[in-house]
């Protein structure tokens, strides 16, 4: 069954099973990632406005 056909059947009987067997479909669709930090080398800003504003001003 696809993940709709399993949503479907869920909203038609209001099993738990049925819940059940469409999240069993959704996780094993979703991608793997790997490695312990999988978002390692990816650019976050946090707004800290400390570092780097050395012109702007009183």
């Amino acid at each position: 069954m696809k993940e709709l056909n399993y949503w479907q059947q869920f909203l038609n009987t209001g099993k738990v099973d049925d819940y059940l067997s469409y999240l069993k479909q959704k996780e094993a669709n979703e991608p793997v990632e790997e490695g312990e930090y999988p978002n390692a080398g990816t650019f976050q800003c946090y707004g800290n406005d400390i570092e780097g504003g050395t012109f702007r001003g009183i």
